[in-house]
């Protein structure tokens, strides 16, 4: 088979000095290198190609620890809530699953553009929450969620346990089993979000 018409699709597993592609077809991304226009993998791991970027990487098979750098998007479950600030267990970082444990915490003036005088007005222990983190240097993490599209994007009703809904507003939550209103700090995506 001619270089310019190797085969390759996502999930594939590749070998390091694996030729891969060209790179007439796609841009070298992580895990790979490039020599005398060919794309070769230069890890052990699966290929993954983004077509919206014609990019080709590998992604490690090896069960490393996936730590979180600042500016990443992490989604987490909030564990404790205080009138000051609340953890969260981080659990995705950047669309990756977690591979260990990591907490973060979200100081009250992290949460909202807005004044919040009392953190159960935005979050509740078991909220499905999507936050930015805003270092990398020491744990807990310190997350950040004041920006629109961060917040909770899943919750659930204190007093029944079923998924809250988003008044028409977006700035109530409803259960539609007790009728009761419930606040949060809501992403602009409550209940359309994608992992």
């Amino acid at each position: 088979m001619a270089d310019s018409e190797i085969e390759i699709k996502s999930g594939d597993l590749v070998v390091p000095g694996q030729k891969i592609g060209v790179i007439e077809m796609y841009d070298s991304g992580k895990g790979t290198y490039t020599q005398d226009g060919i794309i070769f993998a230069s890890i052990v791991g699966e290929i993954y190609i983004d077509n919206a970027e014609k990019t080709v990487s590998v992604m490690s098979k090896e069960k490393k620890p996936f730590i979180p750098k600042n500016g990443d998007t992490v989604i987490g479950v909030i564990d404790m809530v205080r009138k000051q600030m609340a953890i969260a267990n981080v659990l995705n970082v950047r669309g990756f699953d977690a591979t260990t444990d990591f907490e973060g915490m979200i100081h009250i003036s992290q949460v909202s553009k807005n004044y919040l005088e009392n953190l159960a007005d935005a979050f509740k222990t078991g909220d499905i929450i999507r936050a930015v983190l805003m270092n990398d240097e020491i744990s807990p993490f310190y997350l950040n969620t004041a920006a629109p599209n961060l917040g909770v994007i899943l919750a659930y009703c204190s007093e029944c346990g079923e998924i809250l809904q988003a008044d028409k507003d977006g700035r109530n939550l409803h259960c539609i089993n007790c009728r009761i209103i419930e606040k949060r700090k809501l992403a602009r995506d409550y209940g359309k979000f994608t992992l």
